[in-house]
């Protein structure tokens, strides 16, 4: 993929299918929600925000932060049409490491959220089996949305 910037500039990427997805969308509007782009592709806006590393990284587009009090719907990307230096440039294989680095750190996060979530039903109900456990985390664990397996929950809470 080519990207061409307004400034002359012209930069190769080599990406997968859905990274070019995404290039595609910023080409076709400049600033864009997080929420609206998740709709636009089809993809969940915790996905989509990692994909977006990449862009970012490369000088593409720029993130900023959702408003205080707001969720990550809320983060918008903008297309970055001049630039006043030569950007860095990032491989797809340093994106694939940083995306599994980002990965294991935002499991320890979910861990521990997890974690919590379990303490406070113990505290409630005393004793619970591991299966209803597991359904009542898929049921109130929404942000990011609990996605592990009974076997996952397991291994965190042996831990």
């Amino acid at each position: 993929v080519t990207a061409c910037f307004d400034d002359g500039r012209e930069r190769q990427f080599s990406v997968s299918p859905v990274l070019a997805n995404l290039l595609l969308h910023l080409q076709d509007k400049a600033t864009w929600r997080l929420a609206d782009l998740a709709e636009a592709t089809g993809m969940p806006p915790d996905t989509l925000r990692k994909r977006m590393v990449f862009w970012t990284a490369n000088s593409v587009c720029s993130e900023t932060p959702p408003p205080a009090g707001q969720g990550i719907g809320e983060t918008t990307y903008t297309t970055i049409e001049t630039s006043a230096g030569a950007p860095r440039s990032q491989t797809a294989a340093d994106y694939a490491m940083e995306e599994d680095e980002r990965g294991a750190a935002a499991d320890d996060g979910q861990e521990a959220v997890i974690v919590s979530y379990v303490v406070g039903m113990l505290t409630n109900f005393k004793t619970l089996p591991l299966d209803r456990i597991h359904n009542m985390l898929k049921m109130f664990v929404t942000d990011p949305p609990y996605t592990k397996s009974l076997a996952e929950l397991r291994a965190i809470l042996d831990t």
